[in-house]
């Protein structure tokens, strides 16, 4: 398995959207996470890990953690990888179970959790 790109929404200490190039970070072999603590270096791997399992690592972690304080309300939280498995490239995008704001009146209502799997073509487009 290699990972492509990861792309954030409202994921932990980052409440837009960033993204992760893994094929440029990655192009000598490694790479390295660094940086101080609450950069999001561990939100990067629970990102991962969320976006392949749907749950996160560690004993009584819980997806409901990984939406951003920080975000926006009406944002939704939201991860998108990209890997190749076998010289296959496909594009997991996975949101977590998250209050949003209601369409009409105030108030929240609970939004379920969605997954959604796609593999790419060789023109290049994802079904």
């Amino acid at each position: 398995m290699r990972l492509h790109t990861l792309e954030l929404t409202a994921i932990g200490p980052f409440p837009g959207t960033e993204s992760i190039d893994f094929d440029t970070v990655g192009a000598s072999g490694l790479f390295l996470l660094e940086g101080p603590t609450g950069a999001g270096k561990t939100t990067v791997l629970d990102a991962v890990t969320f976006a392949l399992y749907g749950g996160l690592s560690g004993s009584g972690a819980s997806a409901e953690r990984l939406r951003s304080g920080f975000a926006d309300p009406g944002v939704a939280p939201q991860v998108r990888l990209e890997l190749s498995v076998a010289g296959v490239r496909y594009r997991l995008t996975r949101s977590p179970a998250h209050d949003r704001p209601k369409k009409r009146g105030t108030g929240t209502t609970p939004q379920a959790a969605s997954a959604l799997l796609e593999r790419r073509e060789p023109d290049g487009s994802w079904l």
